[in-house]
């Protein structure tokens, strides 16, 4: 345990500069929240329409294949592959030019969507790159830190790089809906110079949040020296195994072997037998896979081929990593989510128009998570091929398998 935090004190800088763009967005995310709700308390709840109203009418008038719904389980966000707009009843029921611009802002994406499917497109295959550069940067950080090769600190370098100039087009996206979204209310008649001035700011807030989240990108890649000097050129002493550590990666060996046929399975089953294979086994035995990765933390060996094998197994759990640093953080970012709470009292303005429409709408909300349900329901059963596909990962613990065993 000694030896664990001291590892954890000793890499904690290059843990803070890995989880950079999550942890600002998140710190952004809270603060731009702040803003917007001290300046929703500075205006009346007075439009003519609630945000929900607002768009389920110009929806109406665009004629586009898009339904709008309410619910209070999820974010405000548009989902193009279901054609939907999902508001936040908060967002939904409130008549402010702060959710007005929220709503716009979700039916700008929407007119991106149909007028320039284009633009959707390249959004979304930037999305799924960059996720792929995250997930083998981190593999490739974790072989530079155990096994001290230096071709794999150079290529984590590059990924987070690339990963950085795919948010450009996360960046214009989101730019673009906002400019749609002020074009959309600037020509209303409801809305007064104050209330273009709040939808402005509420814009620009929160793409802001956006720009500092990619930006800290900067701040990983101006400090990776960091790595290089705190990995050195010499891997960590190789430390034996005994026989529980045998047994255990026997086990492990199993579940690993059983995620990658439930995963391929799931890919290449029909539609009737695919929720049997992606159910609760699949989660169990993927953890299971995961102890593989974590007992190789404590075997450092200085074979160059188990190494890269290794690392090929560090990107494909890179999602276990992250939630790890993700852990470790946790506390810092509940502290500042408190002081923020502190600083606000109050939170978003209760308006009794605002409670009045929030009580007479809740059949709305019962239906809106009804169907948020049911779709998630369908893109379980039903996913894209490009999910399914990213089921191919699970094959990035074969080599390591065999390497283990070879070794």
């Amino acid at each position: 345990m000694i030896a664990l935090l001291g590892m954890l004190a000793t890499w904690s800088p290059v843990l803070l500069l890995l989880y950079a763009p999550w942890l600002v967005r998140e710190l952004t995310g809270l603060l731009a929240r702040h803003g917007n709700d001290r300046l929703d308390r500075a205006i009346p709840d007075e439009l003519p329409m609630t945000a929900g109203e607002w768009l389920v009418d110009r929806i109406a008038q665009l004629r586009y294949p898009v339904a709008a719904l309410v619910t209070d389980r999820r974010e405000d966000a548009y989902r193009p592959r279901d054609g939907v707009i999902q508001l936040h009843a908060q967002t939904f029921f409130k008549a402010d030019p702060v959710y007005w611009a929220a709503a716009a802002h979700e039916l700008g994406h929407a007119r991106l969507h149909a007028e320039f499917p284009l633009a959707m497109v390249v959004r979304r295959t930037a999305d799924w790159l960059r996720a792929g550069l995250v997930a083998a940067g981190v593999g490739l950080t974790i072989g530079r830190v155990l096994y001290a090769l230096p071709a794999a600190g150079a290529l984590a370098f590059g990924c987070f790089a690339l990963a950085a100039i795919s948010a450009v087009f996360t960046l214009i996206d989101e730019a673009a809906a906002s400019v749609i979204a002020y074009r959309e209310l600037r020509a209303s008649a409801a809305l007064t110079a104050a209330h273009r001035r709040a939808i402005v700011h509420m814009l620009v807030v929160w793409f802001a949040t956006y720009a500092l989240s990619y930006g800290s990108y900067a701040l990983l890649l101006r400090y990776w020296p960091l790595i290089d000097a705190l990995a050195g050129g010499h891997a960590v002493a190789a430390s034996p195994l005994t026989g529980l550590a045998r047994a255990a990666a026997m086990v492990a060996t199993v579940g690993c072997a059983g995620a990658m046929v439930l995963q391929l399975t799931w890919m290449l089953s029909p539609r009737a037998h695919r929720k049997a294979f992606a159910g609760t086994w699949g989660p169990i035995l993927g953890w299971a896979s995961s102890v593989v990765v974590v007992w190789l933390a404590w075997d450092h060996r200085v074979d160059a081929g188990y190494a890269w094998c290794a690392i090929l197994a560090f990107a494909t759990s890179a999602r276990t990593w992250l939630a790890v640093i993700d852990l470790l953080l946790a506390i810092p970012r509940r502290l500042t989510r408190y002081v923020l709470s502190s600083c606000q009292s109050h939170g978003p303005e209760r308006s009794e128009r605002y409670l009045d429409a929030s009580k007479q709408g809740q059949a709305l909300v019962r239906g809106g998570n009804a169907w948020l349900t049911r779709l998630d329901e369908q893109a379980h059963n039903e996913p894209p091929w490009l999910a399914r596909l990213s089921a191919l990962t699970a094959l990035g613990y074969l080599p390591l398998v065999v390497a283990l065993w070879l070794g």
